[in-house]
C-alpha cells in the first residue's frame, strides 16, 4: 500500500485534548536502512502489527500484517532500545483527520501532527492549522526510526 504523509513538529495546542480519543503506542525497530526503509514492530492499543516501509519523505510504501501479542514481545526484545512510546490522539479537521502525536519516554516533550492523503497533488493543496508549527516531512531526523535510533535532534526544531 502506498503511504502520502505531511508530519509537522507542534509547539503549542492552543485547546484541551480531553474530547480527542487516543491510543497508547509502542513500536520498535528491527532493521532500518538509510534509503528510509525500516522493518518495526508496533502495538497499538491492543493490536499488534510487523510492518515493513519503503522508501522514505512525502511518499513511501507500506505493508502491515497482524501479529498476535506473543510474536510482538518476541519480536520487541529483539529491537533492543530503538523504541518510540507515544499517545496518538486522533483529531477531525474538516474533511482531513490529523494523528498527533504525544511523544513519552525518552523523547518526551516532542509533539508532531500527521496528515495523510490520497494523492501527491491533494497534499500540495492541503494548508495546515495555525498551530501546526515547522513542516519536517523531508527532515529525516524526524523520521520515527530515527528518532528510536538517535533520540531528539540537538537542533532547534
Amino acid at each position: 500500500m502506498q503511504e502520502i504523509e505531511r508530519k509537522f513538529i507542534i509547539r503549542t495546542i492552543p485547546f484541551s485534548l480531553d474530547k480527542y480519543p487516543y491510543e497508547d503506542i509502542r513500536q520498535g525497530y528491527l532493521t532500518t536502512s538509510v534509503d528510509g526503509s525500516e522493518v518495526r514492530v508496533r502495538q497499538k492499543g491492543g493490536q499488534y502489527f510487523l510492518t515493513v516501509k519503503k522508501g522514505s519523505g512525502l511518499k513511501r510504501q507500506e505493508t502491515e500484517i497482524a501479529i498476535s501479542q506473543s510474536q510482538f514481545q518476541e519480536l520487541y526484545k529483539a529491537t533492543a532500545d530503538q523504541h518510540v512510546e507515544k499517545k496518538r490522539h486522533i483529531i477531525q479537521d474538516e474533511d482531513r483527520v490529523i494523528e498527533l502525536d504525544i511523544f513519552e519516554g525518552k523523547l518526551k516533550g516532542l509533539m508532531v501532527a500527521e496528515v495523510e492523503f490520497k494523492s501527491i497533488n491533494d497534499s500540495r493543496t492541503y494548508r495546515a492549522p495555525s498551530w501546526f508549527g515547522r513542516e519536517v516531512t523531508e527532515d529525516e531526523r524526524f523520521a520515527n526510526r530515527n528518532l528510536a535510533k538517535y533520540g531528539l535532534p540537538l537542533l532547534d526544531y
